[in-house]
C-alpha cells in the first residue's frame, strides 16, 4: 500500500511540474503595410531557432491566430537579415519556466542578442546593449516590440 502510494505521489509531482512549464516569446512584430527589414547580431551560438509567425490581426494588446509559418536555424552565424512581410512576427528568443515578474528585472543567460536594428517604412531603429532586451513589452502572453 505504502509503495502504491508513493508511485502515486511521485506521479502526480513530476505531472505538476510538466504542467507547469511556461514558454515566453520575445517576437519582433511588423504592424505596418510595408515589409520590415530586421537585422540581428548576438554573441555566441543561439540556442534556439529563429521562428516567424503570420497573424491576421492585432488590437494593442492580443494578436489574432497567430500561427507559425517557417523557422530558420542560424547556425553558427553571429549575424542575420530577414524580412517580414505586414502582418508578420519574428521571434528572436524564449524563455521557458521563469517566474514572470523575474523577466522584467533581469536578462537570462541564454538571451545574447546584443544589436538589433529595424529598417522600413516608418524609418530605421537601431536598438543596441540593454535596450534589445529593454524595448519589449508584456503583452499577449510574451514579450513585443512592435513597429508601426
Amino acid at each position: 500500500m505504502t509503495r502504491i502510494f508513493l508511485v502515486l505521489l511521485i506521479s502526480a509531482f513530476v505531472l505538476s511540474l510538466t504542467a507547469c512549464s511556461v514558454r515566453y516569446d520575445f517576437m519582433i512584430v511588423n504592424e505596418t503595410d510595408a515589409p520590415l527589414e530586421i537585422g540581428l547580431k548576438w554573441n555566441d551560438v543561439l540556442k534556439v531557432p529563429l521562428r516567424t509567425y503570420s497573424y491576421l490581426s492585432f488590437d494593442g494588446k492580443k494578436f489574432e491566430q497567430l500561427e507559425l509559418i517557417h523557422t530558420s536555424d542560424v547556425g553558427e552565424k553571429q549575424e542575420i537579415r530577414v524580412v517580414l512581410e505586414p502582418k508578420q512576427a519574428l521571434s528572436v528568443h524564449s524563455i521557458d519556466e521563469w517566474p514572470r515578474e523575474a523577466i522584467r528585472r533581469m536578462v537570462d543567460s541564454e538571451y545574447r542578442i546584443y544589436q538589433i536594428d529595424l529598417k522600413g517604412s516608418k524609418g530605421e531603429i537601431h536598438l543596441s546593449g540593454e535596450q534589445t532586451w529593454n524595448q519589449f513589452r508584456e503583452m499577449d502572453g510574451g514579450y513585443f516590440l512592435i513597429y508601426r
